[in-house]
């Protein structure tokens, strides 16, 4: 199929041990059948499966990572660290495999996969239990029905919970309030597809903070990117972005949650405000506003 041999090379990065391990999975286990094309949804599963795998390679990789594990988490998100190997920190981490040079020159986690890898790694986990606890034993069924995942009641429980209950939520890790945001959002739809057998994704972009999550579920894919506040103009890039990585997915709605840390500025808003849909570059994008000064009253993030 036109597009997985790409697509192959980018969850990888061209990493030999990642490209003969997924493409093992993907003749041995998943196609065997050599005289039929590989499909995306294959190469999928096959993400999937290696996900699920404990190997040497991965060992390796998060043992290094936890060494600097406050700087994997601020490139996992969003952090711009610039690349440059005469930094001692910079330096261990490329000759580890964890980082690579991005485009504008920063710090990038080398290839989608290992982010996923170090984003488990590094993840808490009481985190998990904080994704059940949003879901407040409620049956997640209910935000499955005809094959589709109500995405809009979904994001939004999970917005109401952070404000009103974030502050318990964000004391169990002594980490960044980004990481800690962002891996709770992962954490709420991961406790729902558990439930309804869909699946979730992590894709994170290079720069400015920005970490896609896309949930699979029946014949639907649905695409949430984050971003901190840090400003209009960072706001519209990841517009820009969700809207581009939109149309690679073939996507028509995408979902946009900012975690927000400046009531000064989201204090003006109304709270119809905090949940809108903007049409975007012949997209709807559902975008949600997460109040957090309420959390972080110390925190002031530069705008830009």
């Amino acid at each position: 199929m036109p597009g997985v041999a790409e697509n192959l090379a980018h969850l990888t990065g061209g990493h030999p041990f990642l490209v003969n391990r997924v493409a093992a999975i993907l003749t041995e286990e998943i196609t065997t059948d050599r005289s039929q094309p590989i499909e995306q949804s294959q190469l999928d599963e096959a993400e999937r499966r290696i996900m699920r795998e404990r190997n040497f390679n991965f060992e390796t990789l998060g043992r290094h990572a936890k060494v600097y594990s406050e700087e994997v988490l601020g490139i996992l998100f969003g952090k711009l660290y610039q690349f440059n190997l005469n930094n001692p920190i910079i330096h261990e981490l490329y000759m580890h495999g964890i980082v690579t040079e991005n485009a504008d020159g920063f710090c990038d986690i080398a290839n989608p996969i290992y982010r996923q890898v170090l984003i488990a790694y590094l993840r808490p986990l009481e985190l998990g239990t904080q994704g059940d606890l949003l879901l407040n034993g409620h049956d997640a069924r209910v935000h499955a029905q005809d094959g589709k995942l109500d995405m809009i009641t979904i994001l939004s429980n999970f917005r109401i919970f952070v404000e009103r209950r974030g502050r318990d939520a964000f004391k169990i890790s002594p980490m960044p309030q980004e990481a800690t945001g962002q891996y709770l959002l992962m954490a709420y739809p991961d406790s729902i597809v558990r439930q309804v057998g869909g699946s979730v994704f992590t894709e994170a972009p290079s720069g400015g903070g920005f970490l896609d999550l896309i949930l699979s579920y029946e014949k639907e894919r649905y695409v949430i990117e984050t971003k901190i506040w840090r400003g209009p103009k960072k706001f519209e890039e990841g517009l820009d972005q969700l809207a581009d990585y939109l149309d690679t997915e073939g996507e028509k709605i995408g979902y946009y949650v900012v975690f927000h840390a400046r009531p000064n500025v989201y204090g003006k808003l109304a709270e119809q405000e905090m949940e809108t849909i903007q049409q975007y570059k012949g997209k709807d994008i559902h975008i949600y506003l997460v109040r957090l000064g309420h959390i972080f009253s110390d925190v002031m993030i530069e705008e830009s």
